[in-house]
């Protein structure tokens, strides 16, 4: 999978995962929600989290992270990770999966950029 990549200080675009089994979406039909981790390549503690959205049709596959305003402050690489839970028991998790936060800089071509 390629890294999701966000601009450092954004909250869009939100990160949406599709559960799949063999190319087929995974049908959420039970879930009863499901969380996101993120944490640095080279370490344990978790750096942001936060409720994942169920997406409709839940026969789809598909949740949805909205970023926190502190989410996506420090640049750097990342892994996330989701799991959604079941009323029926049993979770169903992603695999670990690359997110990229990169530092915004201007086009010095366009009108109005700072130039140095």
């Amino acid at each position: 999978m390629d890294a999701f990549e966000i601009t450092q200080g954004s909250r869009r675009p939100s990160l949406s995962y599709p559960f799949t089994i063999n190319g087929a979406p995974v049908d959420l039909t039970g879930a009863t929600g499901g969380t996101f981790a993120m944490r640095s390549y080279d370490g344990t503690a978790v750096l942001a989290s936060g409720t994942v959205t169920l997406l409709t049709p839940l026969t789809g596959g598909s949740v949805r992270y909205d970023w926190g305003t502190a989410d996506t402050q420090t640049v750097g690489d990342y892994r996330g990770h989701i799991v959604v839970n079941f009323s029926s028991g049993g979770d169903l998790e992603s695999p670990e999966f690359p997110i990229r936060i990169y530092a915004y800089a201007p086009d010095r071509d366009v009108p109005g950029a700072a130039v140095e």
